[in-house]
């Protein structure tokens, strides 16, 4: 979650919207792994790589 907050901060300071961001690492977690889940992983593949 570390480096996902680090990613949202950067973005708000690019934008200059640092003054909106709301979320934290509990808020994060909970919204992304908690029940319902808001996500789900899947798996990639590119037609240059074996499989």
């Amino acid at each position: 979650m570390p480096r996902l907050m680090g990613l949202i901060w950067d973005l708000a300071a690019y934008g200059k919207l640092t003054h909106e961001v709301v979320a934290t690492e509990a808020s994060l977690r909970a919204s992304l792994f908690g029940e319902p889940l808001a996500m789900e992983v899947g798996e990639v593949r590119f037609p240059w790589t074996r499989p």
